[in-house]
Formats: structure tokens, sequence, C-alpha cells
């Protein structure tokens, strides 16, 4: 008899066939390892899921006979039955291949991650599976129904999410750059222009588009004589402002709408949400604060990065017909590094440095004990600080894990962090990171938002003391942060109010117009090719040599 203590462990692995790839693995129920595949290649959005996949075997010290289930997804045209992709040469037998919809995906992460046992859940993007572009279904405690969506007529322009990416790529940017015009939308007018975008038929989304990318925003135009100027203008107009805001003011608007419609059918006061339209903060934010729904919970990875986390839950409850409830209490998935390798990098042994740096590039580091207090001090100073801890983040927010780092109070740093660092549109605001039993001194905030997925309104007696993260429309993109959830970034906050009196520090991804970095050897290249002051890696703080 083989008792429950000698079981084989049941291994699942979810991979991403599409932009943003990457893999995920969950054991007996739990997601252990995720990663997107940009962290690895160093590409932007890149397909792919080889690196992430040996990535998490590696992590996890699992060898290819351990696997129970691999999980493929993919967008517009399903994946055959048992499709292995580029996994086929390993040798694994087909039938340990499935499938999975792709918003069925959405949903499985969103839900089985939340803290709601009985949630409506909304998944909005740009394209599923065939024209999926909005779903709607019911979590109740093991079971994810769906309930509706958009009929398989309507053609994909007519969607919320391809209709916001017609008037991104209008605007001058790519599809997965929304949040470029989600930014740009606080300098404009959202009544400039007054033509419905969308309009709500039962509980299907009909938008007034009748073409994708920049071609339906421009024939929408010529249709109701708007004059939208000229194409491509990334910000550098009034009018491209008012574009934005237009947008997404309609958006806000739509969705609204449809989650009222939905709770009014469904009795459900709980909201789980997934897809790319769900990283939307201000959007969101609206529509937490119409008090449509009671509470609101957003996977951290809400665009195609999450497929893998929810392929991944989906075989083991293919396999198992049960998921274990656990709630999310963190976004960092990623692999830990040792102190021997960061040490490595650091020493240079063995030859690690990264492509496009120059030899000559000289810096000097020291251990630091503790590493958070001596951070804060620099900071308190008016230094720029990039911060390497822990476990990556799998979502496109940082979190805490590999950030870089501010005084709040300095509106120079943001323009320095802007101009000689991040080198990206002065419009785009800065997130702040505060302890949460703070929260509510600066913020409308009632409840912890830990993965900046919602914008909230700064209450007004505060926005002097905190210029640097507080957007044009008075809101700021909030981070809450605890000990119990990150307790090595909660002690620098808390050193930071000690020197300060200020309970929060602006928090950027650790990047410059590249992928967030993931490994060691990434934090030095970066470091050492922008003008940042200061790298705290670990234990150890590195500065450039003058």
């Amino acid at each position: 008899m083989i008792t429950k203590k000698h079981q084989k462990k049941v291994v699942v692995v979810g991979v991403n066939e599409g932009h943003d790839g990457g893999a995920a693995v969950v054991i007996d129920g739990i997601v252990r390892c995720a990663i997107s595949e940009e962290r690895l290649n160093r590409k932007k959005y890149s397909p792919g899921y080889l690196n992430s996949f040996f990535y998490c075997l590696n992590a996890l010290n699992l060898k290819i006979e351990d696997i129970s289930l691999i999980v493929f997804s993919n967008y517009h045209r399903p994946l055959s039955n048992h499709y292995q992709g580029a996994l086929k040469s390993l040798g694994i037998s087909n039938q340990k291949f499935i499938t999975v919809d792709h918003h069925l995906s959405h949903a499985f992460g969103a839900y089985f991650l939340s803290p709601f046992e009985d949630a409506l859940i909304l998944v909005v993007d740009g394209q599923g599976n065939y024209n999926d572009a909005e779903s709607y279904y019911i979590g109740e405690r093991q079971k994810v129904e769906k309930i509706g969506g958009n009929s398989q007529d309507r053609i994909p322009a007519k969607g919320i999410g391809r209709t916001y990416e017609a008037f991104t790529n209008f605007l001058g940017w790519i599809d997965q750059e929304a949040g470029k015009t989600m930014a740009l939308a606080a300098y404009g007018d959202p009544k400039f222009f007054k033509i419905p975008l969308f309009t709500l038929k039962g509980i299907e989304v009909v938008g007034a588009l009748n073409y994708k990318y920049e071609k339906g925003a421009i024939d929408f135009a010529k249709r109701y004589s708007l004059d939208f100027g000229p194409p491509y203008a990334r910000g550098t107009t009034q009018k491209s402002a008012h574009i934005a805001a237009y947008i997404q003011s309609e958006t806000e608007r739509i969705i609204i709408e449809l989650v009222r419609e939905l709770v009014k059918r469904t009795g459900k006061r709980k909201l789980c949400m997934a897809g790319g339209v769900a990283l939307n903060c201000v959007a969101n934010a609206k529509l937490l604060q119409s008090g449509i729904v009671d509470d609101i919970f957003v996977l951290p990875a809400a665009s195609d990065k999450g497929q893998c986390i929810g392929n991944a839950l989906y075989g083991f409850y293919r396999l198992t017909g049960y998921l274990p409830r656990q709630p999310l209490h963190n976004d960092y998935f990623g692999r830990e590094y040792s102190e021997d390798e960061i040490i490595s990098v650091l020493q240079r042994e063995r030859g690690y440095i990264e492509k496009h740096i120059p030899t000559h590039c000289g810096f000097q580091f020291k251990k630091q004990s503790p590493i958070s207090r001596v951070v804060a001090e620099l900071l308190a100073e008016g230094k720029i600080v990039a911060w390497f801890q822990g476990g990556s983040e799998l979502g496109p927010r940082a979190l805490g894990h590999r950030s870089i780092l501010c005084d709040p109070r300095k509106i120079e740093s943001r323009e320095r962090l802007n101009q000689t660092i991040k080198h990206r549109e002065s419009f785009r605001p800065f997130a702040p990171s505060c302890l949460l039993e703070k929260a509510s001194k600066y913020f409308k905030c009632d409840r912890p938002f830990p993965y900046m997925l919602f914008a909230l309104p700064v209450k007004s007696d505060k926005i002097n003391e905190i210029p640097a993260v507080i957007h044009k429309n008075s809101t700021a993109r909030i981070q809450t942060v605890t000990k119990e959830e990150n307790d090595i970034f909660y002690d620098l906050i808390k050193e930071f109010y000690k020197l300060t009196g200020i309970p929060m520090l602006l928090n950027t991804s650790f990047n410059s117009q590249e992928p967030i970095v993931e490994t060691p050897e990434n934090a030095l290249s970066t470091f050492l090719k922008t003008d940042l002051d200061y790298l705290a890696i670990g234990d150890y703080l590195v500065w450039k040599k003058k």
C-alpha cells in the first residue's frame, strides 16, 4: 500500500504559445515558479517558452520525467489536442500534453488565486481563441462556469481591448504599450469628442470601430467627421492627449456598464479580473469606486504573461478534479539567487558580464548590515538606487524585488529618472510603495492594494508632500507594503520613514528600455549602463568608481 506520504507529487507545467510567452510550474496545486520568456532572452513581449521552461525545472530541481502534465494555450485559432510545440524533441509522451482555451486560462488564474470562493469573473483582452474578447464566468468553490461573452459573429475590432489597442496604435505605440495611452489620458479632455465608442446590447459589448490597428481609428474619425489630427503624435500634441482621454473615458464607461449588468443578473458582488485590459489601473479604480461591486481581485500578471499560471492550474484541476485554495499573497514567482551567485557576478568570475558593457566600467562593492538602513540613508540624501532582492515578479509591475527607488518628495529625482535612466515619456507617472498602516493618511485607501493595479486619489493636504509620485489627475498607482509579504522592502521603507517622516518610496521597474532585470548579471549590466547612483543586490551595495 502506498501511503499519502510516499505518493508521487503531481507536477504540472503551463506554457504560453504566443506573445508574452513563459512557463509556470504547479506542484500539488500550488504555484511554485513562473517567469516570462522576455526576462531571460531580454526581448520585450517575446514569444516562446523554452528558456522559461528549463528555468522553472532547474529552479525546482525537477527532471523531465517528474512532469505529470504540460498545458499549452495560445490565441486566435486554438491549438490541436496534444500539441507539443517546441517541446516535442524532449521525448515526452504526447498523452502528457493538453491545451486550454485562452480565456478559460485567464479565468482559472484570476479566480483560484483570488481570496473569493464565490465571484463573478471578467476576462477582457485584445483577442482570445477565435473572436473571444470579453468572457464572463462564475466561480463557486471548485467550479468555474462560463455564463456569456461576445458573440463569435462580432469582429475583433469591436471589442474593448482591440478598440483601446487601435487608439494606442494611432497615437504611435504598439499594442502592448496601452499603458502609455492611459497615462497620457490625464492630460486631455475626455469630453472633447462626444461620439460613443461602445454600446451594450444585453451583456454584449459592441464597439464602433470596423477595423483593427490605427486604420480603425482613422476610419472612425472619417465616418464621424472628427479631427483626430495626424497619427503617431506620441503625446507631443494636445489633440493626442484628448484622444487618449477619449478612449480611456469610454473604456471606463463601458466596463462599468457591463459589470453593473452582470452583477444585476448574477447577484455576485465580488469580482475577479484578468486579460490585458485588467491592467488599466485607472478603470479598475473607477469601477471599485462606483460601488457596483464590493471588492475586486486583479491577477498581477493579468496579461498573457499570466497565461502560464492559468494553464498550469487548469492542468492540475483536470488531473485531480480539485484545486486547493491558495489566495495570492505576492507576485514573487521567480527563483532566488544565492550570495555565492551574486558574489560571482560582482567579482566577474567565470567571465560573468553581459554584452555591451565596456570592460573598463569600474565599480566597487561592500557587504552591508543591514542593507535596508544604508539604502534608506542614501535615498534620503536624494540618491537613486536600484534594488535587487529575492525572486522576481511575474507581472509588469516592480513590487520591491526588481525596483529602482528614490525619494517621492523630489521632483528633480523623477525628472532625472525619466531623462537619464528610464529614457521614457515625461507624461508617464511613477508609483509609490507605501507602508500599509500609513496609506490611508495619504490616499483614499480603505484596504490593501499590494500590486499597483488601482490608481487612487491622493488626499489634497498631502499632494505637496509627495509630488514625485502623483499623476496629473492627482492620483497614484499605489502599492501597499506589509512586513509579512515583503519584510526587507518593508524594513527599507520603515527606515526611510524614520529619517524623513514619509512612509513611502518612489518605486519603478529596474530596467532601461528593456525587460525588467532577472539575474544578478542583468542587474549589474543595467546599473553600469545607466545613471543610477547605487545598486543594492542582496546584502551588497555597489557603486561606480569616479
